[in-house]
């Protein structure tokens, strides 16, 4: 079809009683039309009026001022992490894990069934999949190599560990923790189990060099699966293939064929 073409179908026209304005200024009383315009429209078609904002702010005591945590809110039944830092001397120490816990906490007792975020690669997904987040999707961005990270995390009880019940690598952790701790082994099973630290089988990953066009293997914590790997030619340029996660130990399940079918393992958490 060209310009030329009767039917082809022109640009919409706006209505000449309104005008069209770009800008990167819009005031909080412009946004607040749109938002309330929204929600007013989400609470007709759903009978639910439940959108509330969640915060866990942390505050210097002695000036009161805030210095970081998570914002956020939750609607029909979802949590959603907007913004989350912390000051570099606040981090390492298992702070951010515990805002978090108190976030997730309060959403559940909302009646969220689970959480969504995105994060920047360079930013903290790393630090969220130990908090048992999983990697639903990515979406390159600049600079160049970066990537916007989804993520979301289910909602549920905590078990006797006082970790959520699901299929996340935390709750893997701490069962492998226990039963070791069963067997005489020293240490609180919840916090080997938060350190990332697995006592269980070692999985195993693929790799594809990109210098040789090779694919190899490399057994490693799945807190490791995506840092650097060098290929058996020495070669650093490589990448993780989103195969199925072999788990070795005294008996390793053979691996299927193909590779490519079944769950795989996406962003350093295990989807299958």
């Amino acid at each position: 079809m060209t310009a030329s073409d009767p039917t082809a179908a022109e640009p919409a026209r706006p209505d000449p009683r309104l005008d069209l304005v770009v800008t990167d200024a819009p005031t909080a009383a412009d946004t607040a039309v749109i938002s309330t315009a929204l929600d007013r429209f989400d609470i007709d078609r759903t009978g639910v009026d439940d959108r509330r904002p969640l915060a866990v702010l942390v505050r210097a005591s002695e000036t009161g001022r805030v210095i970081g945590g998570p914002t956020g809110r939750t609607s029909l039944g979802l949590f959603f992490v907007d913004l989350f830092f912390l000051p570099p001397e606040l981090r390492g120490g298992g702070l951010g894990a515990e805002i978090l816990r108190r976030a997730e906490d309060e959403a559940h007792a909302r009646g969220c069934r689970a959480g969504v975020l995105y994060t920047i690669s360079f930013q903290a997904p790393d630090f969220y999949r130990k908090q048992g987040w999983e990697r639903l999707a990515e979406v390159p961005c600049d600079p160049p190599g970066a990537g916007r990270v989804f993520m979301t995390k289910a909602l549920t009880a905590r078990n006797e560990d006082g970790i959520r019940s699901g299929n996340t690598e935390i709750e893997r952790n701490a069962r492998n923790a226990r039963n070791a701790g069963r067997a005489g082994n020293v240490g609180s099973a919840a916090n080997i189990a938060r350190r990332g630290t697995s006592l269980g089988p070692m999985p195993r990953y693929d790799y594809r060099c990109r210098a040789c066009d090779v694919t190899f293997e490399v057994n490693r914590p799945m807190a490791a699966a995506n840092d650097p790997a060098t290929c058996p030619a020495g070669h650093a340029d490589t990448t993780k293939l989103l195969s199925t996660v072999a788990v070795t130990g005294a008996a390793s399940a053979p691996r299927p064929a193909g590779g490519g079918g079944g769950g795989g393992c996406c962003g350093g958490g295990c989807c299958a």
